[in-house]
């Protein structure tokens, strides 16, 4: 196993350092080969951190855009640039929401399962959702639950951006992906279902950030939610 972690990270030079220091010790307990890609976008500082932490943390590197792109676009340009000497990409969000010490329940739920896509899911048993917004918390329920009963999907965090997933997969639909924004998420399980992906799902907490703000727009998510489900309802 030789796994890609994948981060799209604006302006998050705050938790950077923490991210990048409890990536490598998890992974390194885990004992797999590992590298780590930031899709980088902004102009705090975040470029410049990076190249101090290369330095003690080799198995870092980064994608560089000055502008913003939007999750799904950063997470296609990290698609098309994949190193098919990895056997798995591991996507998670660089503001800490997802914890590093959880990576552990991906890798083993894929060692039991053999699964294409393994999620970290906040809406199974033992699942946690502590985001402070309950509008984040109330739409993020609702719309998953009206993406699993419309296509009759057995995952229950299809917005979820914390899974492990094997390249075979990405390379399957990364040309088909349209969506620019959070719903990006979805599409790429709606997609990855169409060609027979197994998927699984593992409990996980996701917590509030620490530091810095959160880049989602609410209007425009909304609206972005609301555009992939005309999409999908109407001849996906």
């Amino acid at each position: 196993m030789k796994i890609l972690c994948l981060i799209p990270a604006y302006n998050e030079r705050g938790n950077l350092t923490e991210l990048v220091e409890k990536l490598h010790r998890e992974l390194l307990i885990e004992k797999v080969d590992f590298k780590i890609l930031f899709i980088l976008q902004g102009n705090d500082g975040s470029r410049q951190l990076l190249d101090k932490l290369k330095k003690i943390y080799p198995k870092i590197n980064y994608l560089y855009q000055p502008k913003p792109l939007g999750i799904g676009q950063a997470y296609q340009l990290g698609f098309n640039n994949l190193d098919k000497n990895y056997s798995h990409i591991l996507t998670l969000d660089a503001d800490l929401n997802h914890q590093p010490s959880e990576i552990k329940k991906l890798i083993t739920a894929w060692k039991k399962t053999n699964c294409d896509i393994i999620i970290g899911s906040r809406f199974i048993a033992g699942g946690h959702f502590k985001d402070r917004r309950l509008w984040k918390r109330l739409s993020s329920s609702l719309i998953n639950k009206l993406i699993r009963n419309y296509f009759k999907i057995n995952v229950y965090d299809i917005s979820s951006g914390f899974r492990l997933i094997k390249r075979e997969v990405i390379e399957n639909v990364r040309g088909k992906l349209k969506e620019k924004g959070y719903p990006a998420y979805m599409e790429l399980i709606l997609l990855a279902r169409k060609f027979g992906a197994s998927i699984s799902e593992v409990p996980i907490s996701y917590i509030p950030r620490k530091w810095g703000k959160s880049k989602m727009n609410k209007l425009k998510t909304s609206l972005d939610y609301l555009s992939l489900l005309l999409r999908v309802f109407f001849n996906f």
